[in-house]
C-alpha cells in the first residue's frame, strides 16, 4: 500500500463566492492548492471532485468544475456528496497504487438550500411527506425518550407527575 499525504491546500474567500461563478471559484482554489504543493496541472494524475448537487441546487455541476480544476483529459471521479467523501476516494486511489498525485476539489455552500428539504429529497418517493430528521423532530425525540420505558409505555419521572401520555 502506498503512503498518502496532503501536500498542498487551497481555499478561496467567502467574498469570492459571492461575486464569482462557482466553477471560477473552484478553479482558483485548485490553482492555490497546486501552487502550495509546488506542482502544476500537468503533474496531476487524476481529479476527485466532491459536489453535493442536492444541497447547492445545481444539476451535474461537475460538467463545469472538472475542466475548471484541470480534469480535462485526465481520469476524474465525481463523488456526489460532501467534500470529505472526495478526500476518502482520493486516499483509496493513491493507497491502491492506481494514482500518484490526485487533486481533490469540492464546492458547495450548505446555506444555499434548506437542509430539511434536501434530506427529504434524498428519500425521493417521500419528498412531500414530513420525513427526515430536522430540528423540531430531533427535539421531540430528545424530550420523549426519558419518559418512555418498558412495555407498559409512559412512566413519568417525579418532577413530571402531571404529564400524561395520550
Amino acid at each position: 500500500m502506498n503512503k498518502v499525504a496532503i501536500i498542498g491546500v487551497g481555499q478561496t474567500t467567502s467574498e469570492m463566492v459571492k461575486r464569482e461563478i462557482f466553477y471560477d471559484v473552484t478553479a482558483e482554489a485548485s490553482r492555490l492548492a497546486l501552487e502550495d504543493a509546488g506542482l502544476e496541472r500537468r503533474d496531476v494524475d487524476n481529479v476527485v471532485l466532491g459536489e453535493y448537487d442536492l444541497a447547492i441546487g445545481r444539476t451535474a455541476s461537475h460538467m463545469y468544475t472538472i475542466p475548471a480544476v484541470g480534469g480535462f483529459y485526465r481520469d476524474e471521479i465525481r463523488v456526489n456528496d460532501d467534500g470529505l467523501f472526495a478526500v476518502v476516494q482520493a486516499y483509496l486511489g493513491i493507497a491502491s497504487g492506481e494514482y500518484d498525485i490526485t487533486l481533490v476539489a469540492s464546492t458547495g455552500i450548505s446555506s444555499e438550500a434548506p437542509q430539511e428539504k434536501v434530506t427529504n429529497l434524498q428519500l425521493d418517493p417521500f419528498f412531500h411527506r414530513p420525513m427526515g430528521l430536522f430540528d423540531q423532530m430531533a427535539n421531540a425525540i430528545i424530550d420523549y425518550v426519558p419518559f418512555h420505558s418498558g412495555p407498559k409505555g409512559f412512566i413519568p419521572h417525579q418532577r413530571h407527575e402531571n404529564i400524561q401520555c395520550p
